[in-house]
């Protein structure tokens, strides 16, 4: 076997295995936060508007674009192969959702850094009508943005990897030049960075009096948590983009273009690890969100328990017992 068969076994299966951890967690992680953060308890706050909707795009995001990822890029099945049409429905639901997701992820950064801010002004932003409103903007505008992308693009073999990309060159050179480097990856690490310190600066003066601050001080705590996660996670998927648009119409051999297609893989992998981690931040850094979760467990133990007790009927002479099932 040549270093190149090796290289792209390797790229193969470890899109595999990745991807069924992250899908099994992903998914697990984003019912739970769509189960725990939808009751009154945080409902009422601003962030729980934010991340019932991201949980809600992740649910998208890992289920189906990732799952598509692992088909076609690990067991090589080309399930978009057969039409054009479902390479951009694919394009048009993953970059919607996946920039959504993002982008949600920005505006609770910046609902934590307003509701902890000194000025009035500023803390009248983190209101959940306010949330309600700035989640459903942002989604129609990356679903216009994103439209272009469903009409203009086709499945092509790329670095050894089989893509959904664009047929135009003007939007190739769009996304490539502005739409990535700005939009996905400058603007969200500035605004992720700068609203997230402002948070752990506005945080670090903040008494906490009441039980409803107590849970604010949490919930901008744990998101503070997310955005170093969400930076640190994006940095090698920057690197794979520099490396890529850099080396880009370069003559390589079958080893490099073998070992591009693991580099690709790696920034795609640690991308999507960005949609995975929320739910187990958030129980890590909050003792209301892991009382709500224990809560929740012992509901559907007790719940699961007593469908195995049922009533014994009988036309016997004697009185009805009940008996465990076992």
């Amino acid at each position: 076997m040549s270093l190149s068969d090796v290289l792209t076994s390797v790229s193969r299966w470890m899109t595999i295995s990745v991807s069924i951890v992250f899908i099994a967690f992903g998914l697990f992680g984003a019912a739970a936060n769509l189960i725990i953060f939808s009751r009154s308890r945080f409902f009422k706050t601003s962030i729980a508007q934010y991340i019932l909707a991201q949980s809600s795009v992740d649910v998208i995001n890992l289920g189906f674009g990732l799952m598509l990822q692992m088909l076609m890029n690990g067991f090589q099945i080309p399930v978009l192969s057969f039409h054009a049409i479902g390479c951009g429905i694919r394009n048009f639901t993953l970059l919607c959702c996946s920039r959504s997701s993002l982008y949600f992820k920005c505006l609770a950064a910046f609902d934590r850094w307003a509701s902890t801010s000194r000025q009035a002004s500023s803390r009248l932003w983190s209101t959940p009508k306010r949330a309600r409103i700035l989640i459903v903007i942002n989604i129609i505008f990356w679903a216009l943005h994103s439209i272009p992308n469903f009409i203009l693009n086709d499945i092509v073999l790329s670095r050894g990897v089989w893509q959904c990309i664009a047929t135009s060159k003007t939007l190739t050179n769009y996304t490539t030049y502005f739409a990535t480097p700005v939009l996905i990856l400058l603007v969200p690490l500035v605004w992720l960075a700068v609203f997230g310190t402002g948070s752990y600066l506005n945080i670090k003066n903040l008494r906490v009096l009441r039980r409803s601050e107590r849970l604010e001080q949490q919930l901008t705590r744990m998101n503070i948590i997310e955005v170093l996660v969400t930076v640190i996670a994006f940095l090698p998927y920057v690197t794979q983009f520099i490396y890529s648009t850099i080396t880009t119409g370069w003559e390589k051999s079958a080893v490099w273009a073998a070992a591009d297609s693991v580099v690709v893989q790696i920034g795609r992998m640690c991308y999507y690890f960005s949609n995975v981690p929320a739910f187990y931040i958030y129980l890590c850094m909050s003792k209301d969100v892991r009382l709500t979760f224990k809560l929740l467990i012992c509901k559907l133990n007790k719940g699961y328990r007593a469908s195995q007790v049922m009533p014994l009927t009988s036309g016997s002479i004697g009185p009805t017992t009940n008996r465990m099932v076992q």
